[in-house]
């Protein structure tokens, strides 16, 4: 029968409608075709139609000019204006402010059809380390109290070009469901004298029911409750709350359990539309959290394929029907020949 689960960091409840199991079979998803490649602004030799790059890594080549492995350039349309203050105001019961952040595109390589999947791990090693780098630099502005890291990829999930690309967003607040987690993990520590993400991590390596894959610093996991159908968690297995300060060392471990993810998930889900999300601590510099708070919160990176569609009920209530136990969604992977 059905069974609703309880996600232990952030609070919330899932429907796990086992008796709608659905294999990769049973979603039907076609990706729209690309023919965008003339045109695109990211591929290399048009760095004139994009805003001028704020970082890249390269092996030769000037700035703005082609030779880059990895290249980061402000969003032409940015969600967010990094001109001005805040002048936050009240109007009664409404609060506003002006929209000062960042928002910016990492440009993962200059190919135009490969993705993080199909990379070389040497090329997405180089893609974490301009992940970490550019946290880090919107860190260093006090007006920038947190950075949503994120990926669309494919129409469906959002993408409005077709080039594997990251976006980073600095936004001068705390997302409530950043603060949400931040506030359950600390209440879970207060309770129990351990971390909530180190009793997933430990009880995943015993039972390894929902274990997709580990090496020594990483592991990838379906979630407990898990909201959507192959939904898959990375995390590390070290303490540590805030990526930006993620250790080079640690560069090459991460992109290899990523790659192979999402590797995994395109051959198992034939190519799936899917986002992912960076949930890291916010800026130490704008916002000063007790450092139990951050002993009690770890870094995590969530993959969601987009195979399901949200409706009603999920709006209304806020409760995910996901009729793919994570059960299943592990084993498959997890079990999953690559070439």
């Amino acid at each position: 029968m059905p069974q609703l689960r309880k996600d232990p960091v952030t609070g919330t409840w899932v429907v796990i409608a086992e008796e709608r199991a659905r294999r990769p079979s049973d979603f039907n998803h076609e990706r729209v075709l690309d023919n965008s490649a003339a045109t695109c602004p990211f591929c290399p030799g048009r760095e004139d139609q994009t805003p001028r790059e704020v970082f890249a890594l390269r092996d030769h080549g000037e700035a703005n000019a082609s030779g880059w492995d990895v290249r980061v350039v402000p969003n032409k349309f940015p969600a967010l204006s990094p001109e001005g203050g805040l002048d936050s105001q009240h109007q009664g019961i409404y609060q506003s402010m002006n929209g000062v952040g960042v928002h910016e595109v990492i440009v993962d390589s200059p190919d135009h059809v490969q993705t993080l999947a199909d990379l070389p791990e040497v090329h997405v090693q180089k893609v974490i380390q301009t992940y970490v780098a550019r946290l880090k630099t919107a860190y260093e502005n006090e007006q920038c109290v947190y950075a949503q890291l994120f990926k669309n990829d494919g129409k469906e999930a959002g993408a409005s070009l077709a080039h594997p690309h990251t976006q980073l967003v600095g936004l001068p607040l705390l997302p409530s469901r950043i603060e949400r987690e931040l506030s359950n993990a600390s209440a879970f520590f207060s309770d129990q004298g351990q971390s909530v993400f180190e009793m997933m991590l430990n009880e995943t390596l015993e039972d390894e029911q929902r274990l997709v894959m580990v090496n020594d610093h990483f592991i990838a996991f379906a979630p407990f409750a898990s909201r959507f159908p192959y939904e898959v968690h990375l995390m590390p297995r070290f303490g540590a709350s805030d990526f930006s300060k993620l250790d080079a060392s640690k560069w090459n471990p991460l992109g290899q359990i990523l790659k192979s993810v999402l590797r995994r998930l395109k051959v198992l889900l034939n190519n799936p539309p899917f986002n992912f999300f960076l949930h890291t601590a916010p800026n130490a510099n704008a916002l000063k959290l007790d450092d139990g708070v951050r002993s009690a919160f770890r870094w995590h990176i969530e993959i969601t394929p987009r195979l399901s569609m949200t409706a009603g009920f999920e709006w209304g209530s806020g409760t995910f029907i996901n009729p793919t136990p994570p059960e299943l969604t592990a084993s498959l992977l997890r079990n999953l020949l690559l070439d």
